[in-house]
């Protein structure tokens, strides 16, 4: 905001009093609130975002004498300067702890919220959890260990505020956020558009604590037995990480990771009941989180810290830095299903720099000993640059892709890059079918043109 007329921006004259500006302020925010201006949220989003700015600042005695002779760069200044004493606290922290702090919430992770300190809240980039409550009441204070122990044990993963409805009440700041009494607990998803959800359950941290992660957002997939071979080689130039777990729902450090590293990493956890996983990885307890490195031989670099968000960030973002190395001289060393996402990532296509095995099934019943038969040499061919597929034939137009595929089951080796194939001839037999691989794979097979690129 360097640069702009705070005054301007509340319009406001210059020597404005508090009643002024806190009149200024609930104008503008009621004007820029999101749910009044659905055509346009991002816009009213930085609208809102300045005009509480301008506000925290003016409405501050100490920082409004600062803005008015040294601007908005002294008055960052004087805030980098407070901030150097609470270097173990983040952001939020060192500026909600900067005003009244009582002894609720005295060295905690709590944040101390006011509408003086209001456009951090606006400016929220992760789901908060906010406990509205009045000291004067026993009630109020009998939930202080639970507040404590949310914003220690979510540090990093879910904010965790609180706001003295007593001393708020001429600003209302907890009626304008949906607090009409208290105490009372409300849960803000990380969208500015989105409403406060009225937290009515349980009031011990496990179901306080899932239901605030019930609204974060989650980049994770869900990986198991049938699909981990998709998940292992779709979009090869980014890292993998597992996380296999107990619960039987993702954890929030998890979801948070996957936000703080979308893009970058491909984040999937892996259920204790799939068991195929479980053993191949050598998994004997949980959670466990790795850094797949071979995906055919189920080999990985195991994170052997604290469960606790900020380890786990530092653990991961070297790989998050590190571009994966290519395997275009590996194959995936198993039948995998060839689904509509592999198929739109390239996989058996013209960017596909590997041979593409693919079994079109007539009949997975009546195949099932010729199916197991391909499955079992598959994996001996990891280490060639060939992956191995397998379809239902119905799936795809077959006889606009292949000139002399006419019927199923058949079986074809596709090389994408070029656009051509070869298809297998003879018994349908697993052994025969493997020396046609390595007829193929010797580089021994005459292709031809495929027709069209294989769609689903």
């Amino acid at each position: 905001f360097a640069g702009e007329d705070y005054y301007q921006i509340l319009g406001v004259p210059r020597n404005a009093d508090d009643h002024a500006l806190k009149k200024a302020f609930k104008k503008l925010t009621l004007k820029y609130h999101p749910d009044k201006n659905l055509d346009k949220p991002d816009w009213a989003r930085d609208q809102y975002v300045k005009v509480s700015h301008a506000y925290e600042v003016l409405i501050d005695p100490e920082k409004r004498r600062i803005y008015n002779v040294k601007g908005e760069e002294g008055v960052q200044e004087n805030e980098q300067m407070k901030s150097q004493g609470n270097m173990h606290q983040d952001i939020y922290g060192r500026f909600f702890h900067t005003g009244f702090q009582d002894d609720l919430w005295h060295q905690s992770d709590v944040v101390t919220l006011s509408i003086q300190q209001i456009s951090m809240f606006y400016r929220r980039e992760q789901v908060w959890i906010i406990y509205f409550y009045n000291p004067e009441r026993q009630e109020s204070r009998q939930h202080k260990d639970l507040i404590r122990d949310l914003a220690n044990r979510l540090y990093g993963i879910i904010k965790v505020a609180a706001v003295n409805c007593q001393e708020d009440r001429e600003e209302a700041l907890c009626e304008d956020l949906g607090a009409y009494s208290s105490p009372r607990i409300m849960v803000f998803p990380a969208n500015i558009a989105a409403e406060g959800i009225q937290y009515d359950g349980d009031m011990n941290y496990n179901a306080i604590s899932n239901f605030a992660a019930a609204q974060m957002e989650s980049f994770v997939r869900l990986v198991n037995d049938a699909n981990y071979m998709t998940f292992a080689t779709e979009d090869p130039e980014k890292n993998k990480v597992l996380l296999f777990t107990s619960r039987k729902s993702t954890p929030p450090v998890l979801k948070a990771l996957s936000k703080e590293f979308k893009g970058r990493l491909i984040i999937g956890e892996v259920r204790q009941a799939s068991k195929g996983l479980v053993d191949k990885f050598q998994i004997t307890k949980f959670p466990t989180l790795l850094v797949v490195t071979d995906a055919s031989s189920h080999a990985g670099i195991r994170y052997e810290g604290e469960f606790k968000k900020d380890h786990l960030t530092r653990f991961l973002r070297e790989y998050a830095n590190t571009a994966k190395a290519k395997t275009a001289t590996l194959g995936n060393g198993q039948l995998a299903e060839l689904t509509e996402r592999l198929l739109e990532n390239g996989q058996c296509g013209e960017s596909d720099e590997k041979l593409c095995f693919l079994y079109l099934s007539k009949s997975r019943k009546d195949e099932k000993d010729l199916i197991q038969g391909i499955s079992s040499f598959a994996n001996k061919y990891g280490n060639d640059p060939i992956n191995f597929y397998i379809i239902d034939a119905q799936r795809v137009t077959y006889s606009d892709v292949f000139s002399d595929v006419s019927e199923v089951p058949a079986a074809v080796i596709i090389k994408g890059k070029r656009k051509r194939y070869v298809k297998f001839e003879g018994e349908f037999e697993a052994n025969k079918i493997r020396d046609f691989v390595d007829f193929v794979v010797s580089g021994s097979a005459t292709m031809q043109k495929l027709k069209h690129h294989l769609d689903w």
